[in-house]
């Protein structure tokens, strides 16, 4: 053990003795115990913050990249919905399973050995017979599912306008920057 694990594992031995009524107590060993271990747990949780701070303000978002996700992940997302429009069609439940399995697995599999080096499941399952649906259909319950976000857009815009708000009512917190992280 290094030194910092074993002044950790000393503190967590002391929190562990304060347990229960012990803390209440007040004889000089619980005295000492707090003295060291309360302004330990603020500093503690201080470098939490600023370790939140740093990440917060280093952090960056790539659309781009996020499309290329999307576009590589729906199409396996939208497989229920797939599943779903086949038996609309009058496709049975087992048979638009097996097929969209059979699919989805040998897309993966191509994938992950570079065979292919984008998403082809939609194109394979509109190829299938057993299915019974075609390219356009298919394309469309992906539109669908880009669309769909269910929350997710209202969240962000509810979670933006509360932390412009909180900028302008705490505007001199803008010029904090946080410390390095240790």
């Amino acid at each position: 053990m290094n030194g910092f694990h074993v002044i950790l594992k000393g503190y967590l031995a002391m929190a562990a003795g304060l347990a229960g009524d012990q803390w209440n107590e007040g004889d000089v060993s619980c005295s000492v115990v707090r003295r060291v271990m309360l302004p330990d747990a603020f500093f503690a949780f201080d470098g939490l913050l600023e370790t939140f701070l740093t990440i917060l303000d280093q952090m960056e978002t790539y659309p781009e990249m996020i499309a290329s996700e999307t576009q590589h992940y729906l199409p396996f997302l939208m497989t229920t919905t797939v599943m779903m429009e086949a038996v609309k069609h009058g496709v049975g439940r087992e048979t638009a399973h097996k097929a969209i399995k059979e699919h989805a697995v040998a897309t993966v599999q191509d994938l992950r050995r570079g065979k292919i080096h984008h998403n082809n499941l939609i194109e394979r399952l509109a190829e299938d017979a057993r299915l019974g649906l075609s390219k356009v259909v298919l394309e469309g319950i992906l539109k669908r599912g880009e669309q769909e976000t269910g929350a997710a857009d209202p969240q962000v815009d509810w979670f933006s306008s509360a932390v412009q708000a909180l900028e302008e009512e705490f505007a001199d917190a803008l010029t904090y920057v946080p410390g390095a992280i240790l």
